[in-house]
């Protein structure tokens, strides 16, 4: 389990120093740097599943270790969205970028079809309006 001071913005090797500050980057800078965080964090959750990773009900320390890897980049990405989500985009590449950080909460299988398609429609019935304005 990650310490409850976990914070995936400051370095925990040099205190204070950020290494990770999403809100410098542009929308096709956070699109591409969630889209790579989304291929480490699944290439992980495979590793993880793996034997040698997993001593059954109980994780060695070196299994527990990859567990929090994936934690923080997973921490990582949700920060990426919640800035992504922020952002009012200024560009139509900007506008489908979007789209994609939109639909993401919608499709992870947390909730329902039906819930799902009227979260999404309304949420891109708001970037519609901003596209008019």
């Amino acid at each position: 389990m990650i310490a409850p001071s976990f914070n995936p913005v400051f370095n925990p090797h040099f205190e204070g120093e950020p290494i990770f500050e999403p809100e410098k980057l542009s929308m096709e800078g956070l699109f591409a740097l969630a889209d790579a965080l989304r291929t480490v964090a699944d290439v992980i959750a495979g590793l993880s599943c793996q034997p040698r990773f997993s001593d059954g009900d109980q994780l060695p320390l070196h299994g527990d270790m990859l567990q929090r890897l994936c934690e923080y980049i997973n921490g990582s990405r949700s920060l990426i969205h919640e800035e992504a989500l922020k952002r009012v985009p200024e560009t139509d590449a900007d506008r489908r970028r979007k789209v994609f950080f939109v639909a993401d909460e919608y499709v992870d299988g947390s909730c329902g079809p039906l819930p799902a398609l009227c979260g999404l429609s309304r949420e891109l019935g708001k970037l519609a309006e901003e596209a008019r304005s």
